[in-house]
C-alpha cells in the first residue's frame, strides 16, 4: 500500500448507535445479516429496549425509536422503564451477536475499501473505520461516499452516521456527536470541528473526563487553549497524545480486521450476475490482469483470495494457497474452481453478485528457472499442482509433508507441515536426498510407523534376545525369524533436570513393566522416552513383518523390560 501522510489520511468513521435494538428488528423480520428486511414492523409491536447487568442493578443499554418517543434513554434503571412503559419488550444484551452483525458489516464496507477496522476505543463496541484514502473519487467524491455507506445501512435496516476527516478520533468524535447523519470535514480544519465537542468524545474514561469537567474543562477547545505541559502533569500524557491523534498532529493510523494484500483487482457490475460461470469468467479476466502486473514486478503469488459480493449484503471469501509461485491465470481458475465446488450448495448468489475481487495476499520473486537436459519438469510440476489442489478443496493445512527433525526416537524424528509451505517444499528436497537401502537389502526401519507405541504381551526364552510370540490387538503372531537387536538410548538431553545420568531413578524396578496402556499421562510418555531400547525386526510365520522393541535394560533399569509394537513392514 502506498505511504500516506498524516495531512493527506482520509479516514471515514461510521457509527451504528441502535446497533443492539437493530439487529433485533431485523431477526424478527426473517432478516439474516445483511439482507434487507423481507418485512416493516407492525404498527401496534410494542417499544423494544435492550438491559444488561451494572453491578447489581439492571440497567437499559439501547432503546428503540418507538422507547424513545415515550421517553426512555439508555441508563435507566429497568424497573423505572418499566413502570413509564408497561408493554416494553426487554431482551437481555446479546454482545456476541452484536459483534457477528458488526463483523458482517465490516465485510460489506470491504467493497469500499480493504482497509476496514473495528472502532473498539468505546465500549458500545458499534463502530467501524474505512481508510478511504485515495478511493473516494472512485465512488463519485468523498460526500457521495460517505453518504452511500449511510443509505445503504439504512435500507438495509441499520440507522447509522458516517463522518469523513483526517484522523480516526476526529472522524469518530462528529460521528457520534454530530447532528447530522453525513458530515464530511475538509482536510486541516480537524482542531476548528473538534473545539464545540465534550471530552467525552475522544477520551472514553469518564472519571478523568469528570475530573475535567469540575475545573471548568467541558470542551475541547479549552484543552488546546491551556499550556499542555500542566495538562500532562495532572492528567498524564494519554490525554495530550488523544488531543493530539485527533487534531491530527502525529499519524495514528488504524488496525484493519484483515491484513491489507499486496495487490488488488476487481470488477464491479451494472447488471449483477446469477451463475458461478460467470463469476469464473470475472475471476479469469482479473486473474489476466493481475498476472501483466506480476510479471512486470517479477513476481509470483503463494497465496490469493477472491472475494463476491452479492445485492443482498453478503460477502463470500475463498482462498488459496500455492506451493510454487505462479502468475497462470488458468491455473489460479482451477484452484478457486476447486474451492467452489468444495462448497457445494453453499455458494448461493442470492440476488446476484455485484462485486468481484482478486486479492494478491502474499508474493515472492519468480524467476526463470533452470530445467533439466530433457527440458522435461512435468514431473515436479504436476505433483505441485496436484498439492495445490488438494490444498484447495481439503484445506491447505490438511496436506502435509514430514519434515526431519534432529531426533532419533523414531516417533519424534518427523513432524508434519503445510506441504505447500516453503516448509514443506525444503522438506520434500531434504528427503530426497536422503540414501535409501540398496537394491537387494531390506529397509531397516518400517515406512510404516503407527501413532504412539502400542503395548504387546510377548513370551521370550532368554530376557534379553527377541520374543519367541507376541499378542498385538487379541491377536497371537508365532514369531519365525528375528534380526536384532538395534539400541537406541534415550536423548538425556531433552529429558527434566535430574532425568539424565540418573535416568534409574525414574525407572526404578518396575517403572516400565508397571506401564498403563494409556500412553498419554506425560509421566508415562516421559518414562518410555527415558528408557533405553532394544528394537527387533521379527516375522511372523504368515509373513507378516513387524517392528517391535523391548522398553528398559534388564537388570540396571528395570526387572522387567516391557515390549512395544511400533511399526508394519510391507
Amino acid at each position: 500500500m502506498p505511504d500516506v501522510s498524516a495531512s493527506s489520511r482520509r479516514i471515514l468513521a461510521v457509527f451504528l448507535p441502535n446497533l443492539p435494538t437493530d439487529r433485533l428488528h431485523r431477526r424478527r423480520t426473517g432478516a439474516s445479516w445483511l439482507s434487507r428486511p423481507s418485512a416493516a414492523p407492525e404498527r401496534d409491536t410494542p417499544p423494544l429496549a435492550v438491559w444488561a447487568r451494572h453491578a447489581n442493578l439492571h440497567r437499559l443499554e439501547a432503546v428503540d425509536e418507538r422507547a424513545r418517543a415515550r421517553g426512555l434513554v439508555p441508563g435507566l434503571p429497568v424497573a423505572d422503564a418499566r413502570a413509564r412503559v408497561p408493554e416494553l419488550d426487554l431482551v437481555e444484551r446479546d454482545r456476541d451477536g452484536e459483534a457477528e452483525t458488526l463483523a458482517a458489516i465490516a465485510d460489506w464496507c470491504d467493497r469500499f475499501t480493504p482497509l476496514v477496522g473495528l472502532d473498539e476505543a468505546f465500549d458500545d463496541r458499534s463502530g467501524l473505520f474505512l481508510d478511504v484514502t485515495g478511493v473516494a473519487h472512485l465512488f463519485g467524491g468523498e460526500d457521495r461516499l460517505a453518504a452511500d455507506v449511510v443509505r445503504n445501512l439504512s435500507t438495509h435496516g441499520f440507522t447509522a452516521r458516517a463522518a469523513l476527516a483526517g484522523t480516526p478520533a476526529c472522524a469518530r468524535a462528529l460521528a457520534r456527536q454530530g447532528e447530522t447523519d453525513v458530515v464530511v470535514l475538509p482536510p486541516g480544519e480537524e482542531a476548528i470541528a473538534l473545539s464545540p465537542l465534550p471530552l467525552a468524545a475522544i477520551d472514553p474514561d469518564g472519571e478523568r473526563v469528570a475530573r475535567l469537567a469540575r475545573l471548568g474543562l467541558a470542551r475541547l477547545g479549552d484543552l488546546l487553549a491551556l499550556p499542555r505541559a500542566g495538562l500532562a502533569r495532572r492528567f498524564g500524557a494519554d490525554l495530550l497524545d488523544r488531543v493530539d491523534a485527533a487534531v491530527g498532529r502525529f499519524d495514528r493510523p488504524i488496525s484493519p480486521r484483515l491484513p491489507p494484500p499486496v495487490l488488488v483487482v476487481e470488477r464491479r457490475l451494472a447488471e449483477p450476475i446469477l451463475s458461478i460461470y460467470d463469476v469464473t469468467t470475472v475471476l479469469h479476466a482479473l486473474a489476466a490482469g493481475l498476472a501483466e502486473t506480476l510479471e512486470r514486478r517479477g513476481e509470483g503469488l503463494r497465496s490469493a483470495e477472491a472475494a463476491i459480493w452479492r445485492v443482498d449484503g453478503d460477502v463470500r471469501r475463498f482462498r488459496i494457497g500455492l506451493g510454487r509461485p505462479t502468475r497462470d491465470p488458468d491455473r489460479l481458475l482451477a484452484l478457486f474452481g476447486e474451492r467452489l465446488r468444495a462448497l457445494g450448495d453453499d455458494t448461493d448468489l442470492g440476488f446476484g453478485i455485484d462485486l468481484v475481487r482478486l486479492s494478491a495476499l502474499s508474493t515472492c520473486r519468480d524467476d526463470p528457472t533452470q530445467i533439466d537436459l530433457s527440458g522435461d519438469d512435468r514431473a515436479h510440476l504436476a505433483f505441485d499442482h496436484l498439492v495445490d489442489r488438494l490444498g484447495a478443496r481439503l484445506g491447505a493445512r490438511r496436506i502435509t509433508r514430514p519434515v526431519p527433525l534432529a531426533r532419533h526416537l523414531p516417533e519424534s524424528t518427523a513432524a508434519p507441515v503445510p506441504a505447500a509451505s516453503d516448509e514443506g517444499r525444503a522438506a520434500a528436497r531434504a528427503w530426497a536426498r536422503e540414501p535409501g537401502p540398496a537394491e537387494d537389502e531390506p529397509p531397516a526401519r518400517p515406512l510404516r510407523l503407527l501413532a504412539r507405541p502400542e503395548p504387546i504381551d510377548t513370551l521370550a526364552a532368554l530376557p534379553d534376545g527377541p520374543p519367541l510370540r507376541f499378542r498385538w490387538r487379541r491377536v497371537l503372531y508365532e514369531i519365525d525369524r528375528a534380526e536384532g537387536p538395534e539400541r537406541l538410548a534415550a536423548e538425556w538431553w531433552r529429558l527434566p533436570l535430574g532425568h539424565g545420568p540418573e535416568r534409574a531413578l525414574l525407572l526404578a524396578p518396575g517403572t516400565v513393566s508397571n506401564l498403563p496402556e494409556d500412553l498419554d499421562p506425560p509421566e508415562t510418555r516421559l518414562a518410555l522416552e527415558a528408557a533405553t531400547r532394544d528394537y527387533f525386526r521379527v516375522e511372523a510365520r504368515d509373513g507378516r513383518r513387524f517392528w517391535i522393541f523391548r522398553a528398559g535394560l534388564f537388570g540396571r533399569e528395570t526387572s522387567r523390560p516391557r515390549w512395544f509394537l511400533q511399526g508394519l513392514f510391507a
